[in-house]
């Protein structure tokens, strides 16, 4: 029988055959059983065995599609590949997934495509699951360094450290979800941790400077309930009171430090005074001074009163009290006025001293006017009065 000679149905069924293989090829699929199936089908034919012809052509159908089914296969394997070696670039033990593939493909040969689906996906599974286990446990590490860095600075981590070993054990059972949760918490149990050290540090540095001034013989008892204020909020957390708080006896201490420098500023206008008028000096100036440093005084403007005393001492200048006193000689002053001008200035300098001790505590540099005072006291210490009323 020639090939023109076979039925139609056979023609189509050959015909339909070498597109399917056609196919199957152009897909990349391995397609060269199934021409040798094709190639021994046309040999039928010329031979005139249409009925041997059919047989290949019925088994070339299943081979294209064996043929096609590896391919896809193939190809999914191959897609699986990148997602194992980001793992693998990540720090991630792949020999699982590598094991999963290595068993797809010995399965795919024996055309066992359910098989080698199931290894395939259970490979990506491995590599997937190995890769975000590493990144978990690095954002773990991170959070724990920062613990770490908290409890230096001697933050109470004692609450973090118990959410950390929770997050460590839901690691270990691969709960990613609550991992991630858990780091969340820490972190933010870090900041508020430490957030509450610092509102504590301000409390026990402004503690320190309000008994300093009580050891200083200053009334602090409004501070003090200040104070309290300040603690029970800490004890509260409520860190907005708190700094309120703080912030006020910060203000009440250096109101005190600039009401006790007034004060020594009008006491020193004072003495100016008494000294140009028993040097028979004009003193009206420094009067008129006086007044408005009192009543600068009693309005709490501590900035005039500053200007004040650098105009009384400009007065000083201009009416060359210092050298009245000094062409007089201390010496040569009557009992009364000396006893006096001594203890004036005893008291001068240990006034100053106060306000410098105050000063100190409202983290003031008071070095240049410690080293005067320093001066002052050794100047006394010989009798050397004038050089310590100048100073």
């Amino acid at each position: 029988m020639k090939k023109d000679k076979i039925s139609k149905q056979t023609k189509s069924k050959i015909e339909k055959a070498q597109r399917s293989i056609q196919d199957a090829k152009r897909g990349g699929a391995d397609v060269k059983t199934a021409l040798e199936m094709f190639s021994s089908a046309e040999k039928c034919i010329k031979k005139g065995d249409e009925q041997g012809a059919l047989d290949f052509i019925s088994k070339i159908d299943t081979e294209v599609k064996l043929a096609k089914g590896k391919k896809r296969y193939e190809v999914m394997i191959n897609n699986t590949l990148p997602t194992i070696d980001k793992a693998k670039k990540a720090g991630a033990d792949v020999k699982a997934a590598d094991e999963e593939l290595d068993k797809a493909r010995a399965v795919l040969d024996e055309g066992l495509f359910g098989e080698a689906h199931e290894h395939i996906k259970k490979a990506r599974r491995i590599a997937e699951d190995s890769k975000r286990y590493l990144t978990t446990k690095e954002q773990i590490i991170r959070t724990a360094k920062l613990v770490d860095n908290a409890k230096r600075l001697g933050v109470d981590i004692s609450d973090v450290a118990k959410i950390m070993m929770s997050s460590w054990d839901a690691l270990e059972k691969r709960d990613y979800g609550v991992v991630k949760s858990l780091v969340k918490d820490a972190k933010a149990a870090i900041n508020y941790a430490t957030e509450h050290k610092k509102f504590a540090d301000s409390v026990k540095e402004i503690e320190a400077r309000v008994s300093a001034m009580r050891q200083g013989k200053i009334d602090t008892a409004d501070l003090e309930n200040i104070l309290n204020d300040a603690k029970n909020a800490l004890d509260k957390k409520n860190y907005d009171t708190v700094r309120k708080c703080v912030n006020k006896i910060k203000r009440e201490i250096e109101k005190t430090v600039l009401q006790r420098e007034a004060g020594l500023t009008i006491r020193t206008i004072e003495q100016f005074t008494k000294e140009a008028k028993k040097s028979g000096l004009k003193y009206q100036e420094l009067d008129n001074l006086l007044e408005k440093a009192s009543i600068a005084l009693e309005a709490g403007n501590f900035s005039e009163i500053q200007a004040i005393e650098l105009n009384a001492k400009q007065a000083v200048k201009n009416l060359k009290l210092f050298d009245a006193l000094g062409a007089g000689d201390i010496t040569t002053m009557d009992k009364e006025r000396k006893e006096s001008f001594v203890s004036w200035i005893e008291q001068e300098i240990i006034d100053y001293k106060g306000v410098l001790d105050t000063a100190r505590e409202g983290e003031v540099d008071t070095s240049e006017i410690d080293e005067m005072i320093s001066t002052a006291e050794s100047a006394m210490a010989e009798t050397n009065y004038e050089g310590a009323f100048k100073t």
